[in-house]
């Protein structure tokens, strides 16, 4: 089973990372390529991160379909 979480960021710090990350990089290997020092479990944000890119496009074609 895979353990969620989030984190907050302000809007501003979020679009201008967005517009940085290439499209094709996940936001786990984008982090760890700028050198992100954080003080929590990382790999445990950056497996969720990378959970909910590849289950987003899933989750609002069921959304849709209803």
């Amino acid at each position: 089973m895979t353990e969620w979480t989030t984190i907050r960021v302000r809007q501003d710090a979020k679009d201008n990372a967005q517009e940085r990350k290439p499209k094709d990089m996940t936001w786990s290997e984008w982090l760890r390529r700028e050198g992100y020092e954080p003080k929590v479990d990382i790999d445990r944000v950056l497996g969720r991160m990378d959970d909910l890119e590849a289950e987003l496009p899933r989750k609002v074609a069921e959304e849709v379909r209803r």
